[in-house]
């Protein structure tokens, strides 16, 4: 009788790693950062001449690529912090108070001595007021 071993994996929770160390989400939120900071840097640059222009473009590319690499590494409780902005803005999109309104209800007679007019028209059937 063999005995075969079967190598188990231990770490089911753990996300693979995909470029330098770096997960799938956090590549991909990198690159995000850095394509968005690129996009920055060229509209700050050609918007404002001169080294003003330079200036505000490389703070802005810095507010990107620092915000996006932020959302990549930091995790509050077990989630990204992509799904907490999301959260957020679900949050301030709902209601905050909820008022009370009781429904309005049409105010039709149904007491059984009133008639209809369909009943009407029924009992003056063969009138002479109808011809």
């Amino acid at each position: 009788m063999s005995t075969l071993r079967h190598k188990l994996p231990i770490h089911l929770e753990q996300p693979d790693t995909l470029l330098f160390g770096l997960t799938a989400r956090q590549s991909l939120l990198i690159g995000l950062g850095a394509g968005m900071g690129y996009s920055a840097w060229s509209t700050a640059s050609t918007a404002i001449p001169g080294v003003t222009g330079l200036l505000v473009a490389a703070l802005c590319a810095f507010l990107v690529g620092a915000f996006c690499t932020a959302t990549a590494f930091i995790q509050i409780k077990g989630r990204g912090l992509e799904v907490w902005i999301v959260i957020f803005l679900l949050y301030l999109g709902d209601p905050k108070i909820y008022l009370h309104q009781p429904l309005t209800v049409s105010t039709y007679d149904l007491s059984p001595d009133s008639e209809d007019e369909s009943d009407k028209a029924a009992s003056n059937e063969g009138t002479i007021e109808e011809w």
